[in-house]
């Protein structure tokens, strides 16, 4: 079965020439994981995170498949383009997390933020259906409570393409941190575990 992935994400990553070829050969040579993990720092927060990323602004670009736009003031996109994967960081301040939770209503501030974020994913993706796994807890060594869900897309026209994702919502004592991660569903088969590794050591 692991041979099925590896022919499609070479189909997907080699569809075009030059930088994509590059990263799909040390990409591969790294055991499918994303190389030259290195800390990155912004919003207060650092992690550990391939220097492939690159900063840009988080509305600058959106993956084309799963569209939300970031609310909190406070927020970092990064991207790695030729492999067509995008990531943002949303620090939450408490004028915008009692906002969401007014809206919302649910019982914490924690299960608000959650479902807002659920709630704006599939409303901004009518052409398709939108779809997320039950929550999953990620153990976090700097203390954040981490729920993790797998998101994907199938389009009701055979026009639209799927899409898939990772939400991450976080939250350490009064501190509410929210993690977007998209890409295609081959690529975010083999790069779970590197979305997770941030997560396990994000502070």
């Amino acid at each position: 079965m692991r041979w099925i992935y590896f022919l499609g994400i070479a189909l997907f990553f080699t569809s075009c020439a030059g930088d994509q070829e590059v990263k799909l050969r040390t990409f591969v040579k790294n055991k499918h994981n994303l190389p030259e993990i290195k800390m990155h720092y912004g919003l207060g927060h650092s992690w550990p995170m391939s220097s492939w990323f690159i900063k840009q602004e988080v509305n600058e670009y959106s993956y084309p498949d799963l569209k939300t736009l970031c609310i909190a003031r406070k927020n970092q996109g990064y991207s790695i383009e030729s492999l067509s994967l995008y990531m943002t960081i949303e620090d939450f301040n408490s004028e915008e997390l009692d906002e969401v939770h007014f809206i919302q209503g649910k019982g914490t501030k924690f299960a608000s933020l959650k479902q807002h974020y659920l709630d704006r994913l599939e409303a901004s993706n009518n052409q398709s259906e939108f779809r997320h796994s039950i929550p999953q807890p990620v153990k976090n060594m700097h203390g954040f409570k981490i729920e993790l869900y797998h998101l994907s897309l199938d389009p009701l026209e055979d026009y639209y393409s799927s899409g898939n994702g990772f939400l991450a919502v976080m939250q350490r004592r009064k501190e509410f941190v929210v993690i977007q991660w998209y890409g295609s569903e081959i690529a975010n088969a083999y790069l779970a575990d590197d979305f997770k590794r941030i997560l396990q050591h994000f502070d």
